[in-house]
């Protein structure tokens, strides 16, 4: 059962890493009580316990003079780029004009995620983030064919998220276009909110691309999530059912740790998108999902050559506070 246990399986943890010939230097967890069973691997004597000071519900015990109690660490300068989970698929967000685009070909990001819309005035298909209507386009505004941004994508094998904007004719466009490049099947990923495909659209779509990541936002079933869950698993059922195999699911979202639970149980890859920044980018690996979008900028990351110690901080408070 979720919740049950915790102390155990912290310590579990923190001993494997050490077992490991890891010198663990560092705990951050907002629940004391496991702050004190992961003590009893050290006596308190060659890691830093940091008590995130926010909600918890155990008790405070003794503690030793190593304890720190604070509201925000930031941990953020030890994660390296090199140690990301492999298991987790990373998609660079908005890679929607030249200097971006330059920037993710250089990079060893496999995915990029680009905004697909239609000129209405030279009815050609271009990449930009906001709508015309959002947005209205300035003077000499620079667009950049789709067609261009495929073709950098397949030299370099890339692989290509497509947000669809709208169905229809424009759907079978992008797919035209999208046969003239050598895309592997698996590098190819589609996004598209039932607000915009119709049923049998993505069904089509599922047909044409086995293989490929059919994705549909899920944000609007979340309250159903939480309120009549069974009626979620039905509406699950029928997106899966017309080929959809992944969603999407705002950062911002409140109780996504509930709501990625329940998508687990029912057998349901998870995007997490929106996440903005480093610190959140980390806190939303932890959460294990399939994938993470995000537009953070790979130069905030820290990606010097490691040195011969083998240390690790192990964060735990992402776990522990239900993020």
């Amino acid at each position: 059962m979720w919740g049950e246990g915790v102390e155990r399986s912290k310590f579990k943890g923190v001993k494997y890493f050490k077992d490991q010939g890891y010198h663990v230097f560092a705990v951050i967890d907002n629940e004391p009580e496991n702050l004190a069973a992961i003590s009893e691997i050290y006596n308190n004597k060659e890691v830093l316990l940091m008590h995130a000071d926010t909600i918890f519900k155990s008790k405070r015990t003794s503690r030793s003079s190593g304890w720190l109690d604070g509201k925000n660490y930031d941990v953020k300068e030890f994660m390296l780029k090199e140690k990301l989970p492999e298991h987790i698929q990373f998609v660079w967000h908005g890679v929607n004009d030249r200097e971006t685009l330059k920037q993710f070909l250089l990079s060893d990001i496999h995915w990029g995620e680009i905004d697909v819309r239609l000129d209405r005035v030279s009815e050609q298909l271009i990449i930009r983030k906001d709508s015309f209507e959002e947005k209205p386009p300035a003077f000499n505004e620079d667009y950049i064919l789709l067609d261009d941004f495929l073709a950098r994508f397949s030299n370099k094998g890339k692989g290509v998220k497509l947000d669809i904007k709208e169905g229809g004719e424009i759907l079978e466009r992008i797919l035209k276009i999208l046969k003239n490049y050598s895309f592997d099947i698996n590098n190819i990923w589609f996004n598209a909110g039932i607000n915009t495909l119709t049923g049998n659209e993505f069904i089509n779509l599922s047909n044409k691309y086995k293989g490929s990541i059919i994705q549909c936002p899920a944000d609007f079933l979340v309250p159903t999530i939480i309120a009549t869950p069974e009626k979620a698993v039905d509406i699950l059922l029928t997106l899966r059912s017309w080929g959809v195999n992944r969603f999407s699911l705002n950062w911002a979202t409140s109780d996504k740790r509930k709501v990625m639970d329940f998508m687990e149980e029912n057998g349901c890859q998870v995007n997490l998108y929106d996440v903005s920044d480093l610190e959140n980018f980390i806190k939303a690996i932890l959460l294990m999902p399939r994938s993470v979008t995000s537009d953070l900028d790979l130069q905030d990351w820290n990606i010097s050559e490691a040195s011969g110690l083998r240390d690790c901080s192990v964060w735990m408070y992402g776990f522990a506070s239900g993020i």
